[in-house]
């Protein structure tokens, strides 16, 4: 089974491209393609074989260590090979003449022109398979083309480490191969099925010829295996480590997801929709409460996070318990800028609620309106001396804290409390915030499913506990 990846760029904040620069380290060929053979809005997949959908007389042979240079202007597409020059306003398609069925016999290619952290070493990422290109624009838009297997094998990779128990890893090849097939994020505009961005759908930072045993392993004993619910393949959210208590879908995530329309257009709303196989579970039981019980109010969160003689799947992790201080200078300094660009931004405007006056005064004060299951704040009121601010859903509420003073880019989650102390005029001196977990805390939590696994648990079980109702079908 093929899937088409969007490739973004060197930020991970996009999927278009001013240049690109591929070096090719397998013989390969160049054969433009209709657009219509691209991934159709509807979210039909095509199957990308050389002679099937190119055109023989438009097709170049590109030997191994050739680079080839892509840009676009007006909407047309621009190729610089070692040998020809192509402008098309179609698309292009570079891989092996089989299309790639296969890890081995496909193709293997380096983008030089952006880097990946945790690529296994390669600064340039190293992918597997085949590319379409397009223009959109003056922007220019490239696609892997991956066999799904292959596509694990990446996702691998980058978001769970080699050091795992095999089992947690083997949930994660499990969550990873749903997920490819059925994101949060609809990305049938971008004529791909996902895109390889943590910022939006789950991180993919290319993949490698070598591939461990374990990851080997893990891939091989889980194949063609997804999650279902009701015959569908369900939304696979995993996050690092949710602080004891996982958070319902709804209460992170703003509804523009639907497990039946592939419309990307659906009005968002917050909260969302619930999801049945998506709510919160404890990771084992906290002091004072019922293991099914939540921690939704902030006294209870203060407890459990004072009490270090708790013992759940994931307070192994150092991701468990964190603290920030903020000075009050440090917050005025930055916070009315974060916010103000944020307005700005339509992922982040529709959850940020300016007073009637519309002006971010000096800081006074933060209070939690609203918490979901686990404790996450869903509403985050910033009384002002201009009046107050409300801050709505998670990444939202963690982005504000954004402050260069303190080399911090967002919270590390939205499950936390503040302590603040003020000065003799009553005026904020400065606030620590004390949190939990790292990550939206939706959905399989890696350093949980790790916790599990050492404690016994197989990878079925695990999958049981995070996406409750949920089936293991085959893909």
């Amino acid at each position: 089974m093929q899937i088409l990846v969007g490739i973004s760029n060197s930020s991970l904040t996009d999927l278009a491209h001013a240049r690109i620069v591929l070096l090719c380290n397998s013989n390969c060929q160049l054969s433009v393609v209709p657009q219509s053979a691209l991934l159709s809005r509807d979210g039909k997949q095509q199957n990308f074989r050389l002679g099937q959908n190119s055109s023989d007389n438009k097709s170049h042979f590109i030997e191994k260590g050739s680079e080839l240079v892509l840009s676009a202007k007006h909407g047309q597409l621009q190729i610089s090979g070692p040998s020809f020059k192509l402008e098309t306003k179609e698309a292009v398609f570079i891989g092996s003449p089989s299309g790639g069925a296969n890890h081995e016999s496909s193709s293997s290619f380096q983008i030089t022109s952006i880097s990946r952290q945790r690529a296994k070493g390669n600064t340039n990422p190293h992918y597997v398979g085949g590319f379409v290109a397009f223009a959109k624009g003056d922007s220019t838009r490239i696609n892997l083309v991956s066999d799904l297997e292959n596509y694990v094998r990446g996702v691998l990779q980058s978001e769970v480490p080699e050091s795992y128990h095999i089992e947690a890893i083997k949930a994660q090849a499990v969550a990873a191969r749903t997920y490819g097939l059925h994101p949060r994020i609809n990305h049938t505009c971008d004529h791909a099925n996902v895109c390889d961005s943590w910022l939006c759908c789950q991180y993919f930072a290319g993949s490698n010829f070598e591939l461990s045993g374990k990851y080997r392993s893990a891939i091989a004993e889980t194949e063609n295996q997804i999650l279902t619910f009701t015959g569908r393949p369900i939304l696979a959210l995993f996050s690092s480590n949710a602080g004891g208590f996982t958070e319902d879908y709804k209460n992170c995530f703003s509804d523009n997801y639907s497990e039946t329309s592939l419309d990307p257009n659906t009005a968002e709303k917050f909260p969302g929709t619930a999801l049945p196989y998506l709510k919160g579970v404890p990771e084992g039981r906290l002091p004072g409460l019922e293991q099914d019980n939540p921690h939704s109010n902030e006294e209870l969160l203060r407890r459990i996070y004072a009490d270090k003689s708790i013992v759940t799947a994931d307070s192994w992790s150092t991701q468990f318990r964190w603290q920030v201080a903020l000075s009050a200078d440090q917050l005025e300094s930055h916070m009315h800028h974060v916010i103000e660009t944020m307005l700005a931004d339509k992922q982040f405007a529709p959850y940020i609620v300016a007073p009637q006056s519309s002006q971010f005064g000096h800081i006074k004060g933060f209070r939690a309106n609203k918490r979901g299951i686990s404790a996450t704040i869903m509403e985050l009121e910033i009384a002002t001396s201009t009046g107050n601010w409300v801050v709505k859903k998670e990444l939202v509420i963690r982005s504000i804290f954004k402050n260069p003073d303190a080399k911090l880019q967002r919270l590390k989650s939205a499950k936390f409390f503040i302590d603040q102390k003020n000065d003799s005029l009553g005026l904020l001196s400065s606030i620590q915030i004390s949190g939990m977990g790292w990550g939206h805390g939706v959905g399989m939590q890696q350093t949980g499913a790790q916790g599990m696994a050492l404690s016994g648990s197989s990878y079925n079980q695990i999958l049981a506990h995070y996406f409750q109702g949920a089936a293991i079908s085959k893909a």
